[in-house]
């Protein structure tokens, strides 16, 4: 199977992952609200209807107080505690035309490297996966090796650099 062809691999900064409890009901809508009134910028949203589980990415600044309401919004609504976890990092694909395997075929990859991402948003034209600085090393080496991309991501502290694949380059 040839793989999907990436125009490149974005890396964010340090980023804090807030685990809400209540899917995307009341108390999500009432956690959103909360760190708009806040000046809170969700940076990173996923939601998986199966687990009725959402993920939040956000500055780790902003984490304590994000935390802190969601524990609130959980005790008004009767649900258990959030979770949060610290130290993660979003690896964004982007595929040079439509490929909906390449979600399949990235998870995949980090699977047989040993690394699980904590969460995964996709759309038609990229897909971002949070990975704990832990595995982040191991994750980048496999994603790198699997599409052919070059060596140079930068580091957490550096926020964003996008690699391009040898495959897309501008020329002009």
């Amino acid at each position: 199977m040839s793989l999907p062809r990436l125009a490149g691999l974005k890396q964010s900064g340090e980023l804090s992952l807030l685990l809400p409890r209540g899917g995307l009901g009341p108390p999500f809508f009432a956690l959103c609200r909360g760190l708009a009134q806040r000046r809170v910028n969700i940076v990173f949203l996923a939601h998986d209807r199966s687990r009725e589980q959402a993920s939040v990415g956000l500055e780790p600044e902003d984490a304590p107080q994000a935390l802190e309401l969601a524990r609130q919004i959980a005790l008004d609504h009767g649900l258990g505690p959030p979770e949060l976890i610290g130290q993660t990092t979003a690896l964004t694909l982007f595929p040079l035309a439509d490929n909906p395997a390449l979600p399949l075929i990235a998870v995949g990859r980090l699977a047989e490297a040993g690394v699980a991402p904590l969460a995964m948003a996709t759309s038609l034209a990229a897909v971002t996966l949070l990975i704990g600085h832990r595995h982040l090393a191991t994750a980048l080496e496999a994603l790198t090796r699997a599409f052919h991309l070059p060596a140079g991501v930068s580091p957490p502290q550096a926020r964003v650099k996008v690699v391009q694949s040898p495959f897309f380059r501008r020329t002009d």
